[in-house]
């Protein structure tokens, strides 16, 4: 999931989720694309906000979309985007063509890093698996801009940057590929609404 822009004009991340002053944000509501693979079911990992848009854009497109949550609340809103809804824990060894993990960087870090290779384990690697980072793993120094070349903190610097990093480091040594996300959520609007999907 990623904001297209053109060439020159690369996302930066910035804290409070702005984008750098120097740039445009080439954003249309009408203007999203799904690249569907060869194999056509995805598994969603955390279908709060984010994964429930891109299964629903999955779905139209013809794809099987498994969504796994930690509660059954949002179930029924699910299934209308025609989502199936499955409970972490619940019937968890199905394999997988596609999947995206986008569940919250919260709790112990071995525990999100064991979430994170039981979804792993669950991609059969025939198509893409994508892990959904953060723009807060990067080293800001006084507010000043960040963008995607710029370093990391280094691993010990917070428990929630640790999450990521490695959650990140594991996704990359089984061949999936990871996105950092920055400023999703400012003043209760969801900025995911209005990404590019491209998985």
């Amino acid at each position: 999931v990623r904001q297209r822009l053109p060439q020159r004009e690369r996302m930066a991340f910035v804290s409070g989720g702005k984008l750098w002053s120097g740039q445009r944000q080439h954003i249309a509501a009408d203007r999203r694309v799904v690249r569907m693979t060869m194999e056509d079911d995805l598994l969603i990992v955390g279908c709060g906000k984010l994964g429930q848009r891109v299964g629903k854009i999955w779905s139209e497109r013809g794809g099987l979309v498994v969504g796994e949550t930690r509660t059954d609340r949002s179930h029924a809103e699910l299934r209308l985007s025609n989502i199936n809804p499955q409970l972490k824990g619940e019937n968890n060894d199905a394999k997988f063509s596609n999947a995206l993990f986008s569940a919250n960087s919260v709790g112990d870090v071995d525990d999100y890093l064991r979430d994170v290779h039981h979804a792993l384990d669950r991609w059969n690697e025939k198509g893409t698996f994508l892990f959904t980072s953060s723009g807060a793993v990067y080293s800001q120094v006084n507010g000043k801009p960040v963008t995607e070349d710029s370093p990391t903190y280094e691993i010990g610097f917070s428990e929630r940057t640790d999450r990521l990093l490695k959650a990140e480091k594991a996704v990359r040594e089984r061949g999936g590929k990871v996105v950092r996300l920055s400023g999703l959520y400012r003043k209760r609007q969801h900025w995911d609404h209005q990404m590019w999907i491209d998985l």
